[in-house]
């Protein structure tokens, strides 16, 4: 950890970076999800 990257509160962006990491590839999958499910229904039609 170098002393340049130390903005105010940098310790706890740091903590949270991995539940928002989770989180963000959660949103991720369900999105994909959602287009291949919309690929499938549009060959189906």
């Amino acid at each position: 950890m170098n002393s340049e990257f130390n903005p105010p509160g940098g310790k706890q962006f740091l903590m949270a970076l991995p539940a928002l990491h989770v989180e963000f590839r959660m949103q991720l999958t369900r999105m994909y999800c959602y287009i291949l499910d919309d690929k499938r229904l549009s060959k189906v039609a």
